[in-house]
Order: C-alpha cells, then sequence, then structure tokens
C-alpha cells in the first residue's frame, strides 16, 4: 500500500472510532447533572470536543496523531496517579475514563489499521516502525484540569497513630524473616525512610522512590498495610485509597495495579490462607508492648 493511502485509511479509521465514541457519550443522557456520572459524561464530551481539531489537524501525520494519543494519555495518567495520592475518588474516575473510553479505543483504531497491513504484507515493518515512531513534539491545549501538566505527588497520609505507633508497626517489616531466603522483608533503613516520607506526622517533605520489598506475594503486603488502615485510620472511609496509593507510589511491584482493585482487596476477606503469606502483626505488635 502506498503511503498516501495508508494515511488516508488511518485518518478514515480514527474518525470513525472518534465519531462513535462522541455519538455513544451523546446519547448518556443523564438527568441530573449533579451526580458524579452525569457531570463525568459531560466532562468526557468537552474533553472529545477539544481533542477533535487536533485529530483533524494531524490526518496527514500519523506519527504527530500516535503521539497526541500518547501524551494525552500520559497526561491523564499522571493527574489519576495524583488523583490517588489525594484520596480523590471523583478525579481518578474522571482521568481513567479519558483513557479507557476515549484515547485507549482511538489509539486501537490506529493500530488495527497497522496490524492488518502487515499481516497482509502491504507494508515494511521496519520502515512503518521508523516513520510511526519518529521524535515529534506536540503543543497540546486541552481543557480546564484535564490538560494540566503535573508529577504524581503523594500526599501524606494523616492518621490516629503516633509516630511510635506508625514505626512500631512498619518495623514489623524489618522483624519478619522470610522463609526461604532468610532475609528481612525490608531493611530497617529502608523502613524509617518510608514512614517518615510518608506519613504526614514526621514532618518531613514528601519525596516519591520505590523501596525495595522481600516479599513472598502482593497480597501479603497489601493485607499487612490493610490491617494498619483498620486500626489507626477505619474509622476515615475516604482514607482507603490513599493506602492504595501508597502501595503503587512506594513498590514497583505494584505500579501498574488499578487503585480500586487494590481497595477492594483490602478487606478481612481477603486475609490469606497460606501462613507464609501472612505477616504476623499482633505477635511483634505485643513485643513492642512488652
Amino acid at each position: 500500500m502506498e503511503k498516501s493511502n495508508l494515511i488516508t485509511e488511518i485518518y478514515k479509521k480514527v474518525l470513525e472510532k472518534f465519531d462513535s465514541i462522541q455519538l455513544e457519550l451523546a446519547n448518556n443522557n443523564f438527568a441530573d447533572v449533579m451526580t458524579d456520572e452525569g457531570s463525568q459524561n459531560m466532562g468526557l464530551r468537552k474533553f472529545c470536543t477539544d481533542l477533535e481539531p487536533f485529530i483533524h489537524k494531524h490526518g496527514s501525520d500519523p506519527a504527530m496523531m500516535l503521539n497526541l494519543f500518547t501524551r494525552n494519555k500520559t497526561a491523564c495518567k499522571k493527574n489519576r496517579n495524583e488523583a490517588i495520592s489525594a484520596g480523590d475518588n471523583y478525579a481518578v474516575k474522571k482521568y481513567q475514563r479519558a483513557i479507557d473510553e476515549v484515547l485507549d479505543p482511538l489509539m486501537d483504531s490506529f493500530n488495527k489499521v497497522i496490524e492488518r497491513q502487515l499481516r497482509a504484507n502491504l507494508l515494511n515493518p521496519d520502515k512503518i516502525a521508523s516513520d510511526l515512531t519518529k521524535k515529534v513534539e506536540v503543543e497540546l491545549s486541552l481543557s480546564g484540569d484535564m490538560a494540566k501538566k503535573c508529577l504524581p505527588s503523594f500526599k501524606q497520609i494523616h492518621c490516629n497513630a503516633t509516630e511510635k505507633e506508625i514505626l512500631d508497626f512498619f518495623m514489623i517489616l524489618f522483624k519478619t524473616i522470610h522463609h526461604v531466603n532468610g532475609k528481612p522483608l525490608m531493611e530497617e533503613n529502608d523502613v524509617i525512610d518510608f514512614v517518615h516520607n510518608n506519613f504526614a506526622i514526621f514532618g518531613k517533605s514528601y519525596s516519591q522512590k520505590y523501596y525495595s520489598i522481600n516479599i513472598v506475594s502482593k497480597a501479603a503486603l497489601t493485607y499487612f498495610l490493610y490491617q494498619f488502615y483498620q486500626k489507626y485510620d477505619y474509622n476515615n472511609t475516604n482514607n482507603k485509597i490513599k493506602y492504595a496509593g501508597l502501595l503503587i507510589m512506594n513498590f514497583e511491584q505494584f505500579a501498574k495495579e488499578n487503585p480500586r482493585t487494590l481497595c477492594s482487596n483490602m478487606s478481612s476477606s481477603k486475609r490469606p490462607k497460606n501462613g507464609h503469606n501472612l505477616i504476623d502483626v499482633e505477635q511483634y505488635l505485643s513485643a513492642f508492648k512488652g
């Protein structure tokens, strides 16, 4: 396929998908725009309205179009992560919907054209990869806070625990020895830095970093953190998502986790059944008190 025909095909398929997305949003007429769902639907329609002229502008340059979608998705992810850290469930859902319902379908439509032509041997894989991954800068002008450029900034947790209670609890990660490799689940200095970095009571400015954690399974750490939340922050249900954010922002194993899934996994019903996956909180807390 000639390059001009390929560009036309990409542009056509992207526009078809974009039109279907807008039609679906238009058909979702929520009677009460004051509800979260109604308000978010209106926001997505505005998001599409602002995105549309850029799709037309870059219709003759697939690399620029793909870069447009990618940069928008990156911006939405950053804003979503900030919302996770702030415990703002409404904003988390808003940015995730922009990714799931607008950007990912557009990128999928774009990629399907390329894949179809590659399967038909109408394109040179090396050539198309070079064309579509060239470095370009695209100035974006999206509406409101949907387009703000910000780095994920974890807003430290405020809870009912004292400094000693926080340190004692998380020091369990140092006291607990991995049953296979004989090493602590977390080094002592890392535990100290972790609590000072993530809990406001210590008065340290937050700096995002990943800590090394020597765990058998992610479920072990998730339930461990749930036990802290249950003990020292359970009366504030709005704070639960902050603990999901704490896992995502501090441990690389959780970096790609869905915060809503993590929240649902933070419950008494998710207590690990395998003893090796259960960090024995009460044993160590009793020792600290003693």
